[in-house]
């Protein structure tokens, strides 16, 4: 394919609205926190908060509520060793011991939400607690359950969130012995709210719940037009385009239209998986709308076009540094920048030839790497983070002068030269 037939096929691309609705910050991501965990916590409290979320009032909660106990089904369900036992654990015969319930009939009475909620050692009722601990639950939903006109009951829905990171060590643990020994006549309802799936399974009683989950149970609905008139409604849309951009790749494609955009750049996407011959142009679209392309499921071979050193003009006297971003705060940009994390200076990384890296900490040897993702991956063992194999291009410096670049920031920059 031609030069000017792939700059055509780009521009259309580029240009099209939902490819833009796609790539259109977010507020989360103009205030650089669509990564922070109290961001996202403050966001569903006001959702799940009437007070708050401009008119509408107790759905949200209640079509979280609905979530809970699907969840409760499906997890009672993989424990039942007898596929013909029906008697499924629900929300109501858990919770409230009643059959069952009807979700759009029921009421929800005192609704309050707090983010951060402080543990008072007066409140734990519990001696191995410390009154000193800095301890406090990511959201806490209190509500008093009307479930006909003479029963009522209290409940408080404790949810530990986690954006990009995992459980502390006996974390969920914790937290259900102290908030399960607390004075209170409410029940207690243990969520674990997490971006991807967990690593280890937190405490039994706590119910894992996705963001992938919350999105098509919670987000999704919500955002139909039928919504539109009330206040909060341009925020969530907000949020859900954030969702999207997060986790569309796990979500049902009929969420952002990918079947549709699929085949209308058909020519396109099969050049970028197929392609032979190189092209620079090509190349710089793929970086500049790499998430975007991941988000669409189109396959790139990274191991021919991402990671290929001879592009960048690195041979075996040149050294790339490794810099986890996200785990520090700021980015190496010159020396002295570089040199305020120390620890990063122990790892050095020679370009062995147009894909292998070997790796030095401290001066000494460890091994060869066949790729990027490879290395990034031991490094990201080594640090304790997680980081992500796919992004492994930014976390690799190279120095020119006194400034530092991903190798993602120097081939753009060898692009536009």
């Amino acid at each position: 394919m031609d030069n000017t037939k792939i700059k055509e096929l780009i521009n259309n691309f580029i240009n099209d609205e939902r490819i833009n609705t796609l790539l259109l910050p977010t507020t989360f991501e103009i205030y650089a926190k669509s990564n922070a965990e109290l961001a996202h916590s403050s966001f569903l409290a006001s959702l799940f908060s009437p007070d708050n979320n401009g008119g509408y009032g107790d759905i949200p909660l209640k079509k979280f509520i609905k979530l809970i106990d699907k969840k409760l089904v499906e997890k009672n369900s993989s424990n039942i060793k007898n596929k013909s036992d029906k008697s499924l654990v629900t929300f109501s015969n858990k919770y409230i011991k009643e059959e069952s319930i009807l979700f759009e009939n029921y009421k929800l009475n005192n609704i309050e939400v707090n983010t951060e909620y402080k543990i008072k050692a007066i409140e734990a009722n519990n001696s191995e607690y410390d009154s000193k601990s800095k301890k406090s639950i990511d959201i806490k939903i209190d509500f008093v359950y009307l479930f006909d006109d003479s029963k009522t009951q209290s409940f408080s829905i404790i949810i530990e969130n986690k954006i990009n990171a995992h459980e502390g060590e006996n974390q969920t643990n914790n937290y259900f012995s102290i908030m399960d020994n607390m004075k209170t006549n409410s029940k207690n309802v243990y969520v674990y709210l997490t971006l991807f799936k967990p690593k280890k399974s937190p405490n039994s009683e706590f119910i894992v719940i996705t963001y992938d989950e919350l999105f098509e149970y919670v987000i999704e609905p919500l955002s139909s037009r039928k919504y539109e008139n009330t206040y909060f409604y341009p925020i969530l849309l907000d949020y859900r385009r954030l969702l999207l951009k997060k986790i569309g790749k796990n979500l049902n494609k009929k969420y952002i239209g990918v079947e549709s955009i699929k085949n209308d750049y058909k020519e396109l996407f099969d050049y970028i998986e197929n392609r032979e011959e190189k092209s620079d142009i090509l190349d710089k679209f793929k970086i500049e709308y790499s998430d975007v392309l991941d988000m669409l499921g189109v396959k790139i071979n990274k191991e021919k076009d991402v990671y290929d050193f001879c592009d960048l003009d690195l041979d075996s006297d040149d050294r790339l540094y490794f810099f986890p971003i996200g785990a520090y705060k700021g980015k190496p940009k010159t020396d002295v920048d570089f040199k305020t994390y120390e620890h990063c200076k122990k790892y050095e990384i020679y370009p062995l030839d147009a894909k292998r890296l070997e790796l030095h900490i401290n001066g000494e040897k460890i091994n060869t790497y066949k790729n990027a993702s490879e290395l990034v991956n031991y490094l990201s063992k080594i640090e304790n983070k997680e980081l992500g194999i796919i992004n492994a291009k930014q976390f690799l410096y190279y120095k020119v002068g006194d400034k530092y670049y991903s190798l993602i920031q120097y081939r753009q920059k060898l692009l536009d030269e």
